[in-house]
């Protein structure tokens, strides 16, 4: 296993990059994090067989339709954290997540009803 660290630069956010990535990394078999490093930049780390990272890098070239790779900088990291699954972090909530904050909500409600009906 190897694990690459990549620096893309160009019209990646607010256009589902980072998703795509994640999208391609599960479909790969790799895993790693993908996060904003800046107004114009993705941050991906990936860990997986080597075998899988050509086409991994050609993604991350071609991209979501709506976006614009200017720049890859590319390297392998000798020393890492160990990636269970690939994840995009940034996100404001998960669709789950905000799921269940709204049922969570809605029983409260309901139970603030039934407590004042009650009384």
């Amino acid at each position: 296993m190897i694990t690459k660290e990549y620096n893309i630069v160009g019209k990646v956010r607010e256009v589902g990059y980072r998703n795509f990535v994640k999208q391609l990394a599960d479909n790969l078999g790799l895993t790693g994090i993908a996060n904003h490093t800046s107004f114009t930049g993705v941050k991906v780390i990936a860990q997986g067989d080597a075998s899988c990272f050509e086409a991994f890098e050609q993604g991350l070239r071609f991209g979501p339709v709506m976006s614009f790779v200017k720049s890859i900088n590319c390297k392998t990291v000798e020393k890492s954290a160990y990636y269970r699954s690939f994840q995009v972090e940034g996100m404001v909530l998960s669709t789950k997540l905000t799921e269940t904050l709204e049922k969570v909500r809605q029983e409260v409600r309901e139970n603030d009803t039934l407590a004042l009906n009650a009384h």
